[in-house]
């Protein structure tokens, strides 16, 4: 049976207690049945509750750690990716080929710097907007959340409570 059909049987008994041509020790008898089935099929639940987080939690420890792995080789790469760039700039070759490589050094399109954004912006702003991108204003949900548990009252902003399930 499954977890809402016991919670429709709940409700049933409920309007059989009101019915008094049924004895009370059989709808006491029924409710105990249905309760004792209830709570085993709630710990069966917890029970998979528990090996899922369980799973998902030594998922992510694997994740951290490939992914930590994943950044050492990519270290590893750069680097040695500037060392031999550097070697073949101090011997003078931009190429080598082998059976199984070629390796060159190419030209890299120019990559932007700018010295001083505050300034940049600052010039940008009074006759060139067409450099500068303007965000659209972001809620600041905990200061609005503060402030509706300090009391005070926001336009279409409410603090609702909700019900979560702790399995431990």
């Amino acid at each position: 049976m499954k977890l809402y059909e016991y919670a429709e049987q709940y409700e049933a008994l409920k309007q059989m207690a009101e019915d008094e041509s049924i004895p009370l020790e059989a709808i006491e008898d029924t409710f105990q049945s249905i309760d004792d089935e209830f709570e085993t099929k709630v710990d069966s639940i917890a029970c998979i509750i528990k090996d899922e987080l369980a799973m998902a939690e030594a998922i992510e420890k694997e994740i951290d750690a490939l992914t930590a792995r994943m950044k050492r080789h990519k270290i590893t790469v750069d680097r040695l990716k500037t060392y031999t760039m550097e070697q073949m700039q101090a011997v003078g070759k931009s190429k080598i080929e082998t059976a199984r490589n070629v390796v060159s050094v190419a030209k890299k399109s120019p990559a932007l710097e700018i010295e001083n954004s505050d300034d940049f912006i600052a010039w940008a702003t009074l006759a060139h907007e067409e450099f500068i991108r303007q965000k659209a204003p972001e809620i600041n949900k905990v200061a609005v959340r503060d402030a509706l548990k300090a009391g005070e009252e926001l336009p279409g902003a409410k603090l609702v409570a909700g019900y979560r399930l702790a399995v431990r």
